[in-house]
Parts: C-alpha cells; sequence; structure tokens
C-alpha cells in the first residue's frame, strides 16, 4: 500500500478515492473522447471516482471537454509518467478506449498489477482480456456501454478484486516473458521456414 498512498499523494488523488485510468499518448485512435463521456456517465453514480489521464500530447482540448462535461475537478491528467507500475498500483480499474490496438503493453501491466480492465473488443485487446473473468470488453466508440462497464465496477469492489486476481493469473500464466520469448522464436523459425532460410536448432540460438 504504500507506493498507492505516495503515487495518489504526488498527483493530489484522494486515499478513498476510486481512480479510473488510462495510459497512453493523445492521438485520435486512442479515442480519449468517448472515455471522458463514459467517465462522465458512470461519474453520475460514483461522483467520488476519478480519471487519471496519463501519456504525452497535448491534453487542453480534454481538459476542456470535461469541463463541458461538468467532471472537470474529477479528472486528472499529469502527462507522461516513466512510473507506470506505480501509477497502476495507485489505480482501481484500468482502461483502454482506443478504435484500433495492437497487443496492448498497458494492458498487460494493468493485468500484472491486478487491475480489473475496461478494453474495446479490437486488435489484440480480445486475446488478453477474458470477458467477464479479467474484466469486460466493449464496444469502441460507445459511452453508453463503457461508462456501464466502468460503473459496475466502481460498484462492486469484490468484483474488481475478482477480476484483478484472475487478470494478474493470466499474465503469469499465458503471457510470462519466458512465454513470450518462446512464442516469438516460434514465430521467427515459421517465418525463416517459409521464406526458405535455414531454420538453427532448438535452443538459445536465436537469444
Amino acid at each position: 500500500e504504500g507506493a498507492r498512498e505516495s503515487i495518489r499523494r504526488e498527483l493530489g488523488l484522494d486515499p478513498d478515492a476510486l481512480v479510473v485510468t488510462t495510459v497512453g499518448m493523445v492521438r485520435p485512435v486512442k479515442d480519449h473522447p468517448t472515455l471522458l463521456r463514459a467517465f462522465a456517465l458512470a461519474h453520475r453514480d460514483h461522483p467520488a471516482a476519478r480519471l487519471l489521464l496519463v501519456g504525452k500530447g497535448d491534453w487542453e482540448p480534454l481538459r476542456e471537454l470535461a469541463r463541458d462535461l461538468g467532471v472537470e475537478s474529477a479528472v486528472v491528467a499529469p502527462g507522461e509518467r516513466r512510473d507506470i507500475p506505480e501509477v497502476l498500483a495507485g489505480s482501481d480499474i484500468y482502461v483502454n478506449s482506443s478504435t484500433t490496438e495492437g497487443m496492448s503493453n498497458t494492458i498487460l501491466e494493468a493485468m500484472a498489477a491486478a487491475r480489473p480492465v475496461v478494453a474495446t473488443a479490437v486488435g489484440g485487446n480480445p486475446e488478453l482480456v477474458e470477458e467477464g473473468v479479467t474484466g469486460f470488453l466493449v464496444p469502441a466508440g460507445n459511452p453508453e456501454i463503457i461508462g456501464a462497464a466502468i460503473s459496475r465496477l466502481l460498484g462492486d469492489r469484490d468484483l474488481r478484486q475478482r477480476m484483478g486476481l484472475a487478470g494478474r493469473n493470466r499474465v503469469e500464466r499465458a503471457h510470462s516473458l519466458d512465454r513470450m520469448v518462446s512464442d516469438y522464436e516460434s514465430l521467427y523459425r515459421a517465418e525463416m521456414a517459409h521464406v526458405g532460410l535455414p531454420v538453427p536448432p532448438d535452443g538459445p540460438t536465436l537469444a
């Protein structure tokens, strides 16, 4: 709890607040406006909730949108941070609102930190988030459904803890470093064979 309390104090977040976090550069594909609208809907039922926007870019237009939505005082945008594990330790829910996505490292980091995830069902997200087990998969660009998923987690501590632990177990089981190295090695071997290159023997020769 030390890291959680320390990062919250640094960011000006109340120790008892429920913090919804996203990490990502400000660009259209991340669709922060939809996330803000979703959070505003969830905030109606959970006025103590806070939205933490972390990432590089110009947050001012999103601050203006937060003002228009009436949640300016509930949104914290500290910009780029290098201490993402600590930021996640200070969070309660992680949200990915992207319209397209590859294999999101921050979703994996959030799961490793035992945080439940709300993520759009695009790109590699469905491979990481197990619907109803480690979090919720939601349609991109739909603030009502995203907001409902956030609100459900905000209102159910047991569900947050259960999904968070399931996420951490899933990362340890399926996305460990050894597993990722093995998967990449298999991919490279298959590609080398496909293009007719000699494939090295099994072992640590591709490191």
